[in-house]
């Protein structure tokens, strides 16, 4: 920020009223001369409380006062301005003769805001920016805090957008421009990726593609597309998804609303094939709730309407079972994280629920899981730390765990197994109504200074994971409670600008049905997006 015209008049101002006061006594006096200050008139101001003045300039009141005083007395008075928050507004002493009546006078200048101009901007709209920074109105003294957190919002409406404030001097004397420097980027995105996160019984590879648009209208609406299949038996998986986001006040009120087709042709039991195709709508409804700290947080509201039409196939026969099932859920999320200089953390809390008649028919939950009921209700929960601890390593955490008092039909259970729960073993390879995971992590530092700049990230690491899940009312001879452990090596990194590639070696330690103990897996992902 530049200030130089205003803080060149009041130095100006000081300098003429110290050479006249100097010219009215002999010389040699001027180091001696003393003079009552019983009043410090305070002129030009519009902003500044009157008990916030008085804190600043009634320590110098008094008989015998000297030219220092009255400099402090205006520093003090200055400095009260920017301690509030108005860096554009001086304090000068004018020219006077305070030896009669013991009044001193201390004039204002409260710069003003005179243009406001906005350069740079490509894809965005100029009116849109003014819109969210009403702290910056001409005519107005600008209050340094409140644009800061205007900006602050105005920055986080996009991550294809950057904007920031140059001060100037105005055209005219006690007054200030603001030019808005914005750097924008189209705002379409994106992303292609490939896997090998499969379930039991189909082929090992899964790729995906995901394009955005995140400003449609110029009100950072945003429409997402993304499908996905299995590269080697396209009839394996299927998966398309929409998501409509839109803003919905600058505070960060968001509603997001949703729809996935989904096909696959699945076995899970043996020798039993579940075959599914399903629908889901859903709504969220995210609310800010204010930092406190370093801690951040939201409250989310959430929809789904859920159609699945599945069928079981007996071995050996050509007779399926139809076991369809429609129902809606509904959640209510308290999810946040908090940053520091040395660790990361992150949390979710979620009630989820369903309603008898809402949807939700008796019959069907029946059909589908012995002792389900429509009115359901269940807590799932999950935290995430990293800490830095010694010579640049880092100690990670995971933790994730779902409790409910009710047998859950099979979409609403809680799963582990999986590059994101338990490596080593299939994605979602066991099942329960209530359960929970934990990884450990112990990571390098960051290899990324020794690539010439085109690696953001690169770092090895050692996990352990575990998870374990139980079903409540098994049915006779059903396995009731499952227990997944695993140990590896892993490696991340970022670069190029939107490379990120994933390599997990995980070593079991438990037996499934499915998995072998001290069998190795290695699970890779490689993504590229824009």
């Amino acid at each position: 920020m530049k200030h130089v015209a205003p803080a060149c008049s009041a130095l100006i101002a000081s300098l003429c009223v110290s050479s006249v006061i100097h010219a009215q006594v002999a010389p040699g006096a001027a180091a001696e001369q003393s003079f009552d200050v019983f009043e410090l008139r305070v002129l030009g101001n519009s902003v500044l409380g009157n008990a916030q003045i008085e804190r600043a300039i009634t320590p110098f009141l008094g008989p015998k006062k000297s030219l220092a005083d009255v400099e402090a007395a205006r520093t003090a008075l200055e400095t009260a301005y920017k301690d509030a928050g108005y860096a554009t507004v001086f304090v000068d002493i004018p020219e006077q003769d305070v030896s009669a009546d013991g009044v001193v006078r201390l004039q204002v200048t409260e710069g003003r805001l005179d243009r406001i101009r906005i350069t740079g901007a490509r894809y965005y709209s100029n009116g849109q920016l003014r819109a969210v920074l009403p702290a910056l109105e001409a005519g107005d003294v600008p209050h340094l805090p409140r644009v800061q957190r205007e900006l602050e919002v105005a920055n986080r409406q996009s991550r294809d957008r950057v904007i920031t404030p140059v001060l100037r001097a105005g055209r005219t004397p006690g007054t200030v421009d603001v030019e808005l420097k914005v750097e924008d980027s189209l705002p379409v995105h994106a992303a292609a990726e490939v896997n090998n996160r499969y379930t039991a019984d189909t082929s090992q590879t899964r790729a995906s593609v995901n394009l955005s648009y995140d400003n449609l209208w110029q009100q950072f609406h945003s429409l997402s597309l993304q499908y996905q299949t299995a590269p080697q038996e396209p009839e394996e998986a299927r998966v398309i998804a929409a998501t409509y986001v839109a803003p919905i006040t600058t505070s960060g009120q968001t509603l997001a609303v949703y729809a996935v087709d989904t096909n696959s042709d699945v076995s899970t039991i043996g020798a039993l094939s579940v075959l599914g195709a399903g629908r889901i709508y859903g709504a969220r409804y995210i609310l800010p709730v204010p930092q406190i700290g370093s801690v951040y947080s939201s409250v989310n509201l959430g929809f789904d309407y859920k159609d699945f039409k599945e069928s079981i196939a007996l071995p050996d026969t050509s007779d399926t079972d139809d076991t369809p099932i429609e129902y809606a859920t509904w959640s209510v999320t308290y999810a946040g994280g908090a940053r520091g200089e040395r660790s990361n953390s992150g949390f979710s809390l979620a009630a989820n629920f369903g309603m008898r008649g809402v949807f939700n028919d008796p019959e069907e939950f029946g059909y589908k899981r012995y002792h389900a009921r429509p009115n359901f209700f269940y807590l799932r929960g999950s935290g995430e730390h990293e800490q830095q601890i010694f010579w640049g390593t880092r100690l990670y955490a995971r933790v994730a765990a779902q409790y409910s008092v009710d047998p859950l039909i099979s979409n609403e259970q809680f799963s582990i197994g999986g590059a994101d729960s338990v490596r080593g073993y299939l994605e979602s390879e066991a099942l329960g109504d209530h359960g929970a995971s934990a990884s450990l992590e112990w990571r390098t530092p960051s290899f990324a200074q020794w690539s010439n700049g085109f690696v953001s990230e690169l770092f090895v690491f050692a996990f352990f994971d575990a998870g374990t899940v139980a079903i409540l009312d098994p049915l006779p001879d059903q396995q009731d409670h499952f227990e997944l452990t695993s140990t590896g090596l892993g490696l991340r990194m970022n670069a190029f600008g939107g490379l990120l590639l994933a390599l997990d070696g995980a070593y079991t330690l438990r037996a499934t049905d499915r998995t072998e103990a001290y069998d190795t897996r290695v699970l890779f992902q490689v993504r590229y997006g824009f």
